[in-house]
């Protein structure tokens, strides 16, 4: 096609239409009409989805005077005692109410141009006070249709923010405007940096391989993660292949391509993990900064939460681990809080009291792996992240003599683990509350046996001195 100019012209076209078909199976929303219909349907799912009971908090406010007469008497006298909810299960059923209210903003708040929290807020709080006060029935069966309805009910006056300016767009389809990368946003800005590109035709051939190799990436990233039905599952994204394909494209005359890749795989996260780092990734990309092990990193933790949240797979752990310490580089260093958050660690089955100090280890822990990239050999590390996250996930009920020992050692064999023990051991970081004073002293009494076993140095120590801190038995910690 370069050949000839005929065919040439054609080019910027044919990769419009090649990438948007691309954007659109993998669920990209067409344009922002589709953006809007997404939009109140997700909202209307939520509803649909939330663990509410909404005629057991309208029977509990009827009955305590709190002025909801939403169903009929005979339905409040049908209650027995037994069945109204206390006053602490009330206020927890207030509580998810609470919870959707925030979950409905954030996807108004999402889809609308710009950051308008405070306005979406607000209408998020009337959308669940109207399906409160419809009871049980009309949350079952919302819809996106009537979640329009709802909203068009609104009076602006009575909501934050630029209302004025905002509800008309959430009530009028045509007047909606919104952020959210678009299949028809990414065909046209694939059109125009092609169209370019293939002007100059000095760089003809070089243009002519640069979009081959990115084409047979691409596509191949996205074949690989497709069922037979269209389906594309996240987390079978080959996000080595995508690496390729950005790092290709961020020193060539297509660099613009590779900012709609990048919008592509946002919007095909759909707001998760991935999704929220790729705006961090994409002024990486356009500083000129190595984002291909960032993005690898971010799908070997996709991968890795998936093992670890699901079916803890031991075998995908580890390969998701490994692939995750091979495309460590300084950027995706400086990105570990949007990379790997809290939010991250707690997908990942950590619970929510030890998410805070199991991040910081990890973080630690990565950034010390860093420096040896190089390594030949990863089994320890992988094997230490292992025994860490199955302590952080299990706490001391199931950590074993045998756990100490395979700890002792790998901090023994890997600088970047006795860094990271080093670097925990003034503090208690998994928060281990052993009440029994007896299992307190037995796992320290262990700890002690285990250092007993090695020659004693200045660093087998540190070591053991490091473990009980973070087990929270240092005080009965006796090493003679």
């Amino acid at each position: 096609m370069f050949n000839s100019k005929i065919l040439c012209a054609a080019i910027p076209d044919l990769m419009a239409t090649v990438m948007g078909d691309v954007a659109a199976s993998m669920k990209v929303p067409a344009d922002k009409n589709a953006v809007y219909d997404n939009m109140m349907e997700e909202v209307a799912l939520a509803v649909r989805m939330a663990d509410v009971d909404f005629a057991a908090i309208a029977a509990y406010e009827a009955v305590n005077g709190k002025g909801y007469d939403l169903l009929p008497i005979a339905y409040y006298s049908s209650l027995s005692a037994g069945e109204m909810l206390t006053k602490e299960e009330y206020e927890a059923q207030i509580d998810q109410l609470v919870e959707l209210a925030k979950k409905i903003s954030g996807v108004l708040n999402k889809s609308l141009s710009g950051d308008n929290k405070a306005f979406t807020d607000s209408v998020a709080a009337h959308i669940v006070e109207n399906v409160k006060n419809g009871g049980q029935d009309a949350a079952a069966t919302l819809d996106a249709q009537t979640v329009a309805g709802v909203i068009s009910g609104i009076d602006s006056t009575a909501l934050e923010g630029d209302a004025d300016k905002l509800l008309p767009q959430l009530t009028d389809k045509e007047k909606f405007e919104t952020d959210v990368v678009t299949v028809d946003i990414i065909a046209n800005a694939i059109r125009e940096t092609v169209r370019a590109a293939v002007a100059d035709e000095s760089k003809a051939k070089e243009t002519a391989s640069t979009l081959a190799s990115v084409v047979s990436d691409f596509a191949g990233a996205v074949s690989n993660a497709t069922d037979a039905e269209g389906n594309l599952d996240m987390t079978k994204l080959d996000f080595t292949k995508i690496g390729d394909a950005i790092t290709t494209l961020q020193n060539s005359p297509l660099k613009g391509v590779g900012t709609c890749v990048l919008d592509m795989v946002a919007a095909a996260d759909a707001g998760g993990m991935l999704g929220n780092v790729m705006q961090a990734v994409k002024d990486g990309y356009e500083k000129g900064e190595d984002v291909g092990g960032t993005i690898g990193s971010a799908g070997a933790l996709i991968n890795l939460g998936n093992a670890m949240g699901g079916e803890n797979d031991q075998e995908a752990m580890v390969n998701s681990l490994t692939d995750l310490i091979k495309n460590l580089n300084e950027f995706t260093i400086s990105l570990l809080p949007t990379i790997f958050s809290e939010e991250t660690v707690t997908s990942m089955g950590i619970p929510t009291e030890y998410a805070t100090a199991t991040y910081k280890v990890f973080e630690t822990l990565l950034t010390e792996l860093m420096k040896l990239k190089d390594a030949a050999d990863y089994d320890s590390e992988v094997n230490a992240i292992l025994e860490l996250y199955n302590l952080a996930t299990s706490g001391t009920d199931n950590f074993t003599e045998e756990n100490l020992k395979n700890l002792f050692g790998y901090a023994n064999k890997s600088d970047a683990i006795y860094n990271t023990l080093v670097g925990i051991s003034t503090s208690d970081p998994f928060g281990m509350k052993i009440e029994d004073p007896a299992a307190r002293q037995e796992l320290a009494n262990a700890i002690a046996e285990v250092y007993g076993d090695t020659a004693k140095t200045a660093k087998d120590q540190s070591i053991a001195r490091a473990l009980a801190t973070m087990l929270g038995v240092d005080k009965e910690l006796k090493l003679g």
